[in-house]
């Protein structure tokens, strides 16, 4: 079995390279599917939905956010990344409410701030 911090960090260092350089996630994904074989807690689960969120495959990210939810319903990353996931899906579906465009100026608005 796979370290599960190694694997945590090779997992971060993908996340890194995609989003600079706009590499695959799919050998992120495969780390994290080996080591769940063996290590299965929240924050893999929630770990493993947010790779899923960004590579656009909704069904399974909202079924691990979900599994890791079950597994404690307070883990912050997978109910943030959950709340990220059906919104990201409502904007997809044309139905975002003025509520959520209001909080996403906020944000750029304190982004472009600093």
């Amino acid at each position: 079995p796979l370290n599960v911090e190694a694997a945590s960090e090779l997992t971060e260092l993908y996340i890194v390279q995609h989003k600079e350089f706009n590499s695959d996630l799919s050998p992120a994904i495969s780390v994290m599917q080996h080591l769940m074989q063996h290590h299965q807690n929240e924050f893999m689960y929630s770990k493993l939905g947010e790779l899923y969120t960004m590579t656009r495959n909704h069904a399974e990210a909202l079924t691990c956010f979900h599994r890791a939810l079950s597994l404690n319903p307070n883990c912050e990353h997978a109910r943030d990344g959950l709340e990220q996931l059906e919104h990201l899906m409502r904007r997809q579906n044309g139905r975002v409410d003025a509520e959520a465009d209001l909080e996403d100026d906020d944000e750029t608005y304190r982004d472009t701030d600093m």
